[in-house]
């Protein structure tokens, strides 16, 4: 079972995306802030992350630079920032693809498809 995991702190957003995606049987690691995320990296075989860029603890940017120095996993931001600096930024960073809030359920579901 592939194990997705969301970086989004807003409560009602992570759970809907977890209730979007569960048709696809993975299992879903929920974290809330930039620190969870780092931890669970650590300790879990993670097939996807789906990341928020603006969290209470840091820039999502930054962590995807982070996460390239020692894993290849790959990452999904899905942001409210929408200009197409932030968007290349995303990108040239790292991440794999880039989602702008607010995004369609059905699209987000045939991009994860892990």
């Amino acid at each position: 079972m592939n194990k997705i995991m969301i970086v989004e702190d807003d409560r009602k957003l992570n759970d809907g995306i977890v209730l979007a995606l569960r048709e696809n049987c993975n299992a879903f690691l929920q974290c809330r802030t930039l620190a969870e995320a780092r931890n669970l990296l650590t300790q879990e075989e993670i097939a996807l992350v789906l990341l928020d860029v603006n969290l209470p603890d840091g820039n999502g940017i930054d962590f995807v630079r982070e996460v390239r120095a020692y894993s290849p996993v790959p990452i999904l931001l899905i942001t409210v920032n929408n200009m197409e600096l932030d968007i290349v930024t995303g990108l040239e960073a790292g991440a794999n693809d880039y989602i702008t809030k607010p995004f369609s359920l059905m699209v987000l579901r045939a991009r994860v498809a892990v």
